[in-house]
């Protein structure tokens, strides 16, 4: 009896780890930069145009790496290609090709003047 009861708590513990693992992944101040910046997504931003990363909406995978390339908020983008298929941008003195699809996980802001 007692096997079977710690086999049905195991999962509750795993679950409970995972739920505590992730929730400090979670930015806190989302809804204060959605407030006072106008947040759009990368696939959306022209060619030529600077922008800051503001917060990944992805996975822990896919946001781990898109960190290891150097996309972290607060940094700088520059988009230099845009033909509907892969993004080319500038970042960290890198160029990346992004697909559409992470492209429409990664939410950016204008750039304050001074961070240009």
């Amino acid at each position: 009896m007692r096997s079977t009861l710690s086999q049905m708590q195991q999962p509750l513990l795993i679950e409970s780890m995972s739920y505590h693992f992730m929730a400090p992944t979670q930015p806190t101040t989302t809804t204060k930069v959605d407030i006072h910046h106008r947040t759009r997504l990368l696939s959306s931003v022209r060619r030529g145009e600077t922008v800051q990363l503001t917060h990944i909406e992805a996975g822990r995978r896919l946001a781990r790496r898109l960190a290891e390339l150097g996309l972290t908020p607060g940094v700088t983008i520059q988009v230099l290609h845009v033909n509907g298929g892969p993004l080319l941008i500038a970042v960290r003195g890198a160029r990346l090709a992004l697909g559409k699809g992470m492209a429409e996980k990664i939410l950016v802001t204008q750039p304050e003047d001074g961070n240009v």
